[in-house]
């Protein structure tokens, strides 16, 4: 019979012995993340982990704009408002500009 040269005893070749506790699988991660109620507070994912209420608030923000600026009547009430509040700038200006005319004519006459 052949002496075989290579080694058969195959739990001298692992790298974790049984006497380890927990660690018997060196591909599988012995801390793991948990929050206060037991479960993961953060799963293994494509994007890292996932936020269901963030999820929800950005959804439900998103359809709501979706449906407001798709909205003939909302967008004629968006332009009229933005328009009324132009006029309100310029009329403001125009007021400032006349303020300041009538300061330099004041203090043109003081001199």
């Amino acid at each position: 019979m052949h002496d075989n040269p290579y080694q058969t005893d195959i739990e001298n070749t692992r790298k974790f012995k049984k006497s380890h506790k927990g660690c018997s699988n060196p591909y599988i991660k012995s801390k793991q993340n948990y929050s206060h109620n037991g479960k993961n507070s953060k799963q293994d994912g494509f994007l890292g982990g996932f936020d269901t209420n963030g999820f929800l608030k950005g959804a439900l923000i998103g359809a709501s704009l979706t449906f407001l600026l798709t909205n003939e009547k909302v967008q004629k009430t968006l332009f009229k408002t933005f328009a009324k509040g132009g006029n309100l700038v310029q009329a403001g200006i125009e007021e400032m500009k006349e303020r300041i005319e009538d300061a330099k004519a004041e203090l043109e006459t003081k001199e």
